[in-house]
């Protein structure tokens, strides 16, 4: 196998007004030599190994954001949401997968949360989570995600309390 090599560009803009802050991001991630398990078709009964995949692009958008003060000072509103294209531009052992999507990469990504400070120790959240469609397989035929080893959309809620005590310890509960 070969190392992967990877061209990592990121472009952000932040604006920090009164009420919070606000962050735009644009990315891309250029891979060669990216490592991926695959039918070789060039050897006899085709077998399934760790193999070099030319070239993969994932190219997307984020927005990640903060406002305090929501109703009450103690409260704030946080999310992100993100957009990532993902295709293979090269695969020299599969060709019929140039195009297809990378696997395991959802195509939306978001996040919303709020939390609650009482107090300087005191913390409760509430947070809700979505991942969009993906692939598991570089062939993109595992299209139904509700079904076994395949890769569901996930939405998510999630709670947590959380003290802090004057030495730095936190103590917390979440589901």
């Amino acid at each position: 196998l070969k190392p992967e090599i990877s061209d990592a560009l990121d472009l952000s803009v932040e604006y920090q007004p009164a009420f919070g802050r606000v962050r735009v991001s644009l990315f891309q991630d250029d891979v060669r030599a990216t490592i991926w398990n695959q039918t070789n078709s060039f050897v006899f009964r085709s077998p399934s190994i760790v193999q070099n995949i030319g070239r993969v692009r994932t190219r997307g958008v984020e927005t990640a954001f903060s406002i305090d003060g929501v109703g009450i000072d103690t409260l704030a509103i946080e999310g992100s949401l993100a957009y990532a294209s993902t295709r293979i531009l090269r695969n020299e052992n599969h060709p019929e997968y140039v195009g297809n999507r990378w696997p395991r990469v959802p195509d939306w990504r978001g996040n919303l949360q709020a939390v609650w400070r009482p107090s300087p120790s005191w913390l409760a959240s509430l947070g809700f989570r979505y991942s969009g469609d993906t692939f598991g397989r570089l062939e993109n035929d595992d299209s139904n995600g509700d079904t076994y080893a395949g890769i569901s959309r996930v939405r998510s809620w999630d709670g947590r309390v959380a003290y802090t005590a004057a030495n730095g310890t936190e103590f917390a509960l979440g589901i």
